[in-house]
């Protein structure tokens, strides 16, 4: 309670704080809801594997060369498409001559949960790269395929 206008003649009225009591049963009621909330987070977070397509290139972990299996190492006698694993045990990194065991395969990782990743054209298993290819590649084809020849 409080006292209005105190010392202006004025009655005590009840002011409202909207502090309305809660029941154990409201409360053990939200406590549950909040169980099950945590527990839903829980289960997304554990879903959310994201896939990694292994790109063919190797990388030495010593100095970060690149060896691309599209390129070869002309250098080294290797040719272009010779892939990682068709190296010889005796191929050493160029720029620091570390053995073959030093190089970590690259791996491109693919947003989204992997559940999701069979639905549609193939869109959702694309690197960022490959769907912009996609996609700039087909407007480059419509600007040509909409020209008006005179």
């Amino acid at each position: 309670r409080m006292a209005a206008g105190e010392g202006e003649g004025e009655t005590e009225r009840e002011v409202d704080f909207g502090d309305a009591p809660v029941s154990k049963e409201a409360l053990e009621e939200e406590e549950e809801a909040k169980k099950k909330k945590r527990a839903e987070i829980e289960r997304l977070r554990a879903a959310e594997k994201f896939i990694q397509i292994d790109e063919g290139i190797h990388e030495c972990r010593r100095c970060m060369y690149a060896y691309n299996p599209k390129k070869g190492e002309a250098m080294l006698g290797i040719a272009a498409g010779t892939a990682f694993e068709d190296l010889p045990n005796s191929f050493r990194c160029p720029a620091c001559k570390s053995d073959k065991g030093a190089f970590m395969s690259v791996k491109k990782v693919i947003a989204g949960f992997a559940d999701n990743q069979q639905y549609g054209f193939g869109g959702n298993s694309m690197t960022e790269g490959a769907k912009n290819g996609l996609i700039l590649g087909g407007t480059k084809a419509e600007v040509f395929t909409e020209r008006e020849v005179f």
